[in-house]
């Protein structure tokens, strides 16, 4: 298991920080550690991830603690 705490490179919010747990390189987990401010429905946020990136598209207000279901997994 690797944990990672990532914060978006990309989008119109701030402080924005996420806890992504990777195994056997698939991500098994993703929870909001800081929501942020300032982001937009629809706003692409990448993120990187190791070795890898991860883009996620926006859908909605977050409070620290959720999971990924407020948020749409365009890729690894």
């Amino acid at each position: 298991n690797n944990t990672y705490t990532v914060a978006p490179t990309s989008g119109d919010g701030e402080n924005l920080r996420l806890s992504i747990v990777v195994l056997s390189n698939q991500i098994t987990s993703m929870t909001v550690i800081e929501p942020g401010f300032g982001y937009k429905v629809g706003d692409v946020l990448n993120f990187s991830v190791g070795a890898t990136s991860l883009t996620i598209t926006y859908q909605g207000a977050v409070r620290a603690g959720l999971s990924v279901q407020l948020f749409a997994l365009e890729g690894a």
